[in-house]
């Protein structure tokens, strides 16, 4: 699955490989700078993901998701990693990147009370986290004093702390 967007040079390389062009989307334009640190953010969460064992079945960013629902979603996840062991119960891993940019209380928790939300209506049954992925150890310990009681579980990391995660974004 594509996380990271392509020039439309690399979507005819890969489709030269082999790869279905359904599943590539081209770039349409330059991504805006202020945009990029995330973007990277979340292809490290992406490959840290996709390195875990058993390695997520489905690992959908938050474009395919749109794509899938007819951008008729009130709220993304910017990852969304899926698992369906057999014999248990399906599992789901919703992955939020934080740059810490946003204020906590009038912007991430109201997004990460709607996502929990949705999630356990999207989701029944399945056994569901959200992972919030911050650039620092205070804006962990800021959002977590804050996090209210959600109808699933919420943890809060610091990207560059998880195992196998080589994150250019500095901890103070």
């Amino acid at each position: 699955m594509q996380v990271l967007w392509l020039t439309r040079k690399g979507r005819d390389v890969l489709v030269g490989e082999g790869v279905a062009s359904a599943d590539l989307f081209p770039a349409t334009g330059p991504a805006a700078a202020k945009d990029f640190e995330h973007t990277v953010m979340i292809g490290e969460a992406a490959v840290w993901l996709a390195t875990k064992i058993p390695p997520p079945e489905e690992l959908l960013p938050a474009s395919a998701l749109l794509r899938f629902f007819g951008g008729r979603m009130a709220v993304v996840p910017d990852l969304l990693a899926l698992w369906r062991p057999e014999g248990s119960a399906p599992a789901a891993l919703a992955v939020e990147v934080d740059l810490g940019t946003e204020p906590i209380q009038t912007v991430l928790l109201p997004k990460l009370a709607l996502l929990a939300n949705a999630l356990h209506d999207w989701l029944p049954g399945c056994l569901t986290t959200i992972l919030v992925l911050v650039p620092r150890g205070r804006r962990r310990a800021a959002v977590r004093d804050a996090l209210p009681d959600l109808p699933i579980a919420v943890v809060i990391e610091v990207l560059e702390e998880l195992p196998g995660v080589n994150s250019g974004v500095q901890s103070s």
